[in-house]
């Protein structure tokens, strides 16, 4: 983890550090193409439902797989979403 205020160097302009939420997060993961994420953001947030859960904070996704070498079927993302 990076500290909160870290100073980011010139040449990675672009790049914004912040931090993330700190408890509870359900997981789901994404085979295919990002186009097709809000099928997996619907069945995340059904499951969460189902299970009595809150919002806790914003969703946000890591990307496993690089779409610049990976075949759109190929690409793997985590969503995560915060949880109470």
């Amino acid at each position: 983890p990076v500290p909160s205020g870290t100073a980011v160097p010139a040449a990675t302009t672009g790049l914004v550090l912040g931090t993330t939420h700190g408890g509870l997060a359900l997981r789901a993961g994404h085979l295919g193409k990002y186009e097709d994420l809000p099928k997996t953001y619907a069945a995340l947030m059904s499951y969460k439902g189902l299970l009595a859960l809150e919002d806790a904070g914003a969703p946000w996704e890591q990307y496993l797989t690089d779409p610049e070498t990976t075949a759109p079927e190929k690409l793997v993302t985590h969503v995560f979403l915060p949880v109470k």
